[in-house]
């Protein structure tokens, strides 16, 4: 299936219940993010619509959509991917070292657990 995802770093371990009421660290900054990004899934097509840049990656069981969004001081602490298959989530979230949430389940990825757990 495929469908939407949240990426992050975890603010701290357990269930995201758990964790303190506070923004996630930053991943990097737009530049720094999107150069991960692309060194991973390679051929990113990027757009910038307003503060938003949407990236298109169209390689066949790599293929995938991303929306960065930074906040006021440049950094971008969240991506959203969409139209991907879990199975690259999973690689992304290894590569970037950072979890996934899936919103339409309520399950939290870590990569280091290589497992998917109850968010709440």
């Amino acid at each position: 299936m495929s469908y939407d995802y949240t990426v992050f770093r975890a603010p701290a371990e357990g269930p995201m219940d758990a964790w303190p009421a506070e923004a996630p660290p930053a991943l990097g900054s737009l530049a720094e993010v999107r150069q991960r990004l692309d060194a991973l899934l390679h051929q990113v097509t990027w757009t910038q619509h307003a503060s938003t840049w949407l990236g298109r990656c169209e390689a066949g069981p790599r293929s995938a959509e991303l929306q960065l969004t930074p906040e006021a001081d440049g950094q971008v602490r969240f991506v959203t991917i969409r139209r991907v298959e879990r199975a690259l989530v999973e690689e992304l979230c290894a590569g970037l070292g950072v979890v996934a949430v899936d919103p339409q389940e309520m399950r939290l990825y870590r990569p280091e657990a290589r497992a998917w757990s109850d968010a709440r």
